[in-house]
């Protein structure tokens, strides 16, 4: 098992996760052991974290905010742009994951334009769902809160990098233009 790990950051993050140094996991039999993880920030065409080498494997997109995906859902050409993303993970990425800043329960039960949330949160789910895609909401009211879930970012990378094979063929979508 590699005990070196460098994660890529991409370069257009505004408030990267702050991965620590040194992170325990478990070695090939469960027993616990310490890993160093490194991070570099550079331009990612898709995502905002990999791990170095394994880009296939385990990729990560990460939205700043609920609420805001939600409303920017409500206009046609921005569902476009989110759903041309998500084709292009599932269809190159083993395991894309799409990690949400804030939670469920921040939520105005309205949007913007007076549309029910509800209706919206359904739409995205269906299209992660359509692409396969791993939905993570992660609570960052606090630094330790996101330091926990770096922390549990940079174990999801790894276990994506130690136990996914590259992408399966998948079925093709098209998509109404």
């Amino acid at each position: 098992m590699h005990r070196d790990w460098t994660i890529i950051v991409d370069d257009r993050e505004k408030k990267p996760l702050p991965f620590p140094e040194h992170l325990v996991i478990a070695d090939e039999i469960g027993n616990p052991c310490t890993i160093r993880l490194h991070t570099t920030s550079q331009r990612i065409h898709k995502g905002d974290y990999h791990l170095l080498g394994y880009e296939r494997h385990c990729v990560i997109e990460r939205k700043g905010s609920l609420g805001e995906v939600l409303n920017n859902l409500n206009t046609p050409a921005a569902a476009k742009r989110l759903e041309d993303e998500m084709f292009y993970l599932r269809t190159h990425v083993a395991h894309p994951v799409l990690l949400f800043e804030g939670d469920f329960g921040h939520l105005n039960p309205n949007l913007r334009d007076g549309t029910p949330a509800g209706a919206v949160t359904y739409g995205l789910l269906a299209m992660l769902a359509r692409h396969r895609i791993t939905p993570l909401f992660m609570s960052c009211a606090t630094l330790a809160q996101r330091r926990t879930f770096a922390e549990n970012t940079a174990r999801l990378l790894i276990a994506g990098a130690l136990h996914l094979s590259q992408p399966q063929p998948q079925p093709q979508v098209t998509h109404a233009t």
